[in-house]
């Protein structure tokens, strides 16, 4: 059974350690679209693969249903170009993993990393309740490089948190986490001008909107 915290905070969810992780989780809350949808995987080496695919949040894993209708991960990820479903498009880096396209222009993009994370674990006290006191530090999760969800080494209840990463990421698709450093990396002729700008439009890391109206503004540079 799923512990949704979703009236609280829809970005959080609450489950039970000793049971499988991902079956706990709806599917709504684990996949970054409410079912599979036909999308194409473009291939570095040219050539692409169209199935039904789904991005898992939990694992930030590409998920694809197979021939026999179960539901696989994409291996050989390092020649993945790009995936495109419908109008969303996400590029793969191996450090990173898979990055959702948010704004595309000539110059650079916006791309964001969302998955969940652990935010608190909560040690199982009497009578199998979950006490919330304290934290637990013995445990063991994730993964085998790809984001693969592993068997806890403890009982009581984990919360996992939805974050979001955002990245610039330039025309020789070159992955920079968000900072003022790095977009001076991808504009470095027109630093002086960006920093102007940056003094009167100050960037928050998390806000899309502003970080979309700063790459907005270094595309137009001339």
């Amino acid at each position: 059974m799923t512990l949704s915290l979703a009236a609280q905070n829809p970005n959080l969810i609450k489950i039970k350690s000793e049971k499988e992780i991902e079956k706990q989780v709806a599917f709504t809350d684990r996949y970054r679209l409410p079912a599979f949808q036909e999308g194409t995987v473009s291939f570095l080496t040219g050539g692409n693969s169209k199935a039904k695919l789904n991005y898992n949040l939990l694992l930030g894993e590409m998920h694809f249903i197979a021939p026999n209708s179960d539901t696989l991960s994409l291996s050989n990820e390092y020649l993945i170009k790009n995936i495109q479903i419908n109008d969303i498009v996400f590029y793969y880096n191996k450090d990173i993993g898979y990055v959702e396209v948010m704004l595309d222009t000539p110059t650079a993009k916006l791309g964001v990393k969302q998955v969940f994370r652990i935010a608190s674990l909560e040690k199982q006290g009497a009578y199998q309740q979950s006490s919330g006191a304290g934290s637990i530090r013995n445990y063991s999760v994730f993964s085998h490089g790809n984001g693969s969800v592993q068997k806890l080494e403890t009982k009581g209840d984990i919360v996992f948190s939805k974050t979001k990463t955002y990245f610039f990421i330039d025309v020789n698709n070159r992955f920079y986490k968000v900072s003022k450093s790095n977009i001076y990396k991808i504009f470095p002729k027109h630093k002086s001008t960006i920093e102007k700008y940056l003094k009167e439009h100050p960037i928050d890391v998390y806000d899309e909107d502003s970080l979309k109206n700063l790459l907005q503004f270094c595309n137009q540079l001339p």
